[in-house]
């Protein structure tokens, strides 16, 4: 039934999901819309970050998504808390490829996949069978950073190594999960458009 809907979906003018956002949007949104010169209320930005730690690359992505222009990437080749519009890497999408981002946008509004409980990301400790409380040190693991935003709201979602905590089975475990869908869903994506 949801393809069915999606399909229909793309048969005519591509409209961005009424995303409902958890706040306000926050300076770090407004800066990087200030140095994309986003003036335009109808684009939805997503940014999508994974840390890796010490030993790692960091990878920053931000979609932008506009029913008349279609989806443009860029890629940040450093993190930063500011960016640099000089170091980032602009990919505009062709017409399939900007549909294939839109499907995915989507999916996860269908799916629910952007309703996450931030504080359930946090959990570190649970109760054992044991009846002790039991915790994971994680050190030199990935940080995921989800940030999706328009017209002055916006959701942000980081969770540091999800996947520790959901082969542990801790509390946040579905949170975490969607966390990871999302996150790898659109790196996905964006290595294929890379690769092209």
């Amino acid at each position: 039934m949801i393809f069915s809907f999606l399909g229909n979906l793309y048969a005519q003018k591509w409209e961005i999901p009424p995303v409902v956002f958890n706040d306000e949007i926050n300076t770090f949104c407004t800066e990087i819309n200030m140095s994309l010169g986003l003036t335009d209320t109808n684009t939805l930005v997503v940014l999508t970050h994974i840390g890796n730690g010490y030993s790692g690359i960091n990878m920053t992505h931000y979609v932008l998504y506009n029913p008349n222009r279609g989806v443009t990437i860029y890629n940040a080749s450093k993190s930063s808390e500011k960016i640099d519009v000089a170091e980032l890497n602009e990919i505009k999408l062709k017409k399939k490829k900007s549909r294939e981002f839109q499907f995915l946008l989507d999916s996860f509004y269908l799916n629910n996949t952007l309703s996450i409980n931030q504080d359930s990301l946090q959990v570190t400790t649970k109760l054992g069978e044991d009846g002790f409380i039991h915790s994971v040190n994680v050190s030199d693991g990935s940080q995921y950073v989800f940030h999706i935003w328009k017209s002055g709201r916006s959701s942000s979602f980081g969770a540091y190594a999800p996947r520790t905590y959901i082969n542990g089975n801790y509390p946040g475990k579905i949170d975490r999960l969607k966390i990871l869908a999302l996150i790898e869903g659109y790196q996905k994506l964006i290595k294929d458009v890379i690769i092209e």
